[in-house]
């Protein structure tokens, strides 16, 4: 229960995180959407280094639940610091620490739960549906408080991710802090072929293609005239097509195979992005949702 409980406060945080921050930094401090890219463009580079330093010093250090636990203290209070930003290059020093110590805790204990899972034969689909279910709830809850509460969705990332401190805090140490084991073959390069380079062009474009959905999506429903509460429903909807996909992915895979729910998935995002072109309303934004079960659920 405590890996579910985990999930459940850390992803609530991110459900605060990733809907409301561009809309902040575009609607109150006045960035521009060429600012925002850059500030997105910070947190996807710093994301893509994080991992590097954070694997091997968990791996060598076995110190896990007090890197997680430094890092959910660090992001809590980095999040706030928006506030006081009045310009791109004072956002940037939040963004980028950010992307440095919050976004890795979630490989990070992917790696833990999935070690939990192997040795206790635990259902890696049932603990993960938890960080689901907990974006849908923080993305509506401070959606339908920011209509009331101005810049509630600050204190609700701080208390979010204390909770998840103080459960991380009550994991026995043999839990997390372990030593990895040794690979003997760490050639990567070796097990490239051709058609395996083509799955990941494939996979780096379809993951390009949704970059702008989740920096911009948040501005796209204010320019349609959706209110705060709209904006959480609607990104509560996505996720709820993504667990509907999830619960029946396997099936698909097992009849059709892989390649043909990959293949779902980026036709589906092609069909999402050109409906939020072709019908830029409140209606065609909350259908374009939908398809986020093909262009996140199926790919991934």
């Amino acid at each position: 229960m405590r890996y579910a409980l985990l999930y459940f406060s850390h992803y609530f945080a991110y459900g605060v995180y990733g809907p409301y921050l561009t809309l902040y930094l575009g609607r109150d401090l006045g960035f521009s959407q060429m600012e925002i890219g850059w500030i997105q463009a910070a947190v996807g580079l710093t994301a893509l280094a994080g991992p590097f330093l954070w694997g091997p010093l968990a791996e060598r250090t076995g110190r896990r639940r007090a890197m997680l636990a430094t890092a959910f203290v660090v992001s809590a209070a980095l999040y706030p610091m928006y506030v006081w930003t009045g310009s791109l290059a004072t956002a940037m020093i939040p963004t980028v620490l950010m992307g440095a110590l919050f976004m890795p805790i979630i490989p990070l204990f992917d790696d833990v739960t999935m070690r939990h899972v192997r040795e206790t034969n635990a259902d890696y689909g049932h603990i993960r549906l938890w960080g689901s279910l907990a974006f849908i709830v923080g993305s509506l809850s401070v959606g339908w408080m920011m209509d009331r509460v101005p810049f509630i969705q600050f204190p609700a990332f701080v208390v979010a991710e204390v909770i998840a401190v103080l459960i991380i805090l009550r994991f026995p140490s043999r839990d997390l802090d372990y030593r990895a084991e040794k690979v003997r073959d760490l050639h990567f390069w070796r097990a490239l072929s051709g058609a395996f380079i083509l799955f990941l062009v494939a996979a780096f474009v379809g993951r390009v293609s949704t970059v702008g959905h989740y920096a911009f999506y948040s501005l796209f429903l204010e320019e349609v005239g959706a209110s705060d509460s709209m904006k959480g429903i609607a990104w509560s909807l996505g996720v709820v097509a993504e667990i509907a996909m999830m619960l029946v992915a396997g099936r698909i895979v097992k009849k059709t195979g892989a390649y043909q729910l990959f293949l779902w998935g980026l036709l589906g995002s092609g069909v999402r992005f050109a409906l939020y072109a072709a019908w830029p309303t409140i209606s065609g934004a909350l259908l374009g949702q939908l398809f986020h079960s093909l262009s996140f659920g199926a790919m991934h």
